[in-house]
């Protein structure tokens, strides 16, 4: 036993000096630490917020956290301050024809999409308070109705989100509930800037 516990050892560390070399290239040992405490949760549900500075590598580091899950599903990403809420929320949830003015064809969300997956929020801070409170719903029951629809879909997604605010100080204002918060931070990342690597 001690033998096969060296041996699965040697080959995490292995796997994550290939990771350094190849996918997200640093000497820092403190991001190397904290890409290798991502990745020893990759395969799990643990929900995980990654925070750092824009162009960190916030997006590159939720893809590998994905492709080391060994989920078959897809990473589906989703930058949430690129839309007003009710754009955000036909996105993620999705739409039958007809939902709303312009709703010419059905529509499947990223919620759907990510099903066996990863959905990444980026900017996650941005979220309304109503769009978090769907969200929430949907993250703790694997299930939400896309607009225009009376029958729930069901997905089995895993959230990684990101942001360069401070959570806390977001909670602590009233941008971020403080439900909405815990749920989607079960193990919280920090990366650094490039200027300090």
């Amino acid at each position: 036993q001690a033998v096969l516990k060296r041996f699965l050892r040697k080959r995490r560390e292995a796997c994550a000096d290939r990771i350094f070399q190849d996918q997200f290239v640093t000497e820092d040992e403190a991001t190397r630490a904290s890409i290798s405490m991502a990745l020893r949760y990759s395969g799990s549900e643990l929900p995980i917020m990654i925070l750092g500075p824009a162009g960190s590598g916030k997006t590159n580091l939720a893809r590998i956290i994905h492709e080391r899950s060994g989920r078959p599903g897809q990473f589906v990403a989703i930058n949430c301050a690129a839309y007003t809420e009710d754009l955000l929320e036909a996105e993620l949830f999705g739409y039958r024809k007809g939902a709303f003015t312009g709703a010419a064809d059905s529509r499947k969300g990223k919620l759907l999409a990510a099903d066996e997956g990863t959905l990444f929020l980026d900017e996650v801070g941005s979220m309304s308070l109503n769009m978090q409170t769907k969200l929430l719903k949907a993250i703790e029951e694997k299930s939400f109705y896309p607009l225009g629809c009376d029958r729930p879909e069901t997905s089995r997604f895993r959230v990684i989100s990101a942001t360069l605010e401070d959570m806390s100080a977001l909670v602590k204002c009233g941008k971020i509930r403080f439900d909405f918060s815990q749920r989607i931070r079960g193990l919280t990342i920090g990366l650094s800037p490039l200027s300090k690597r």
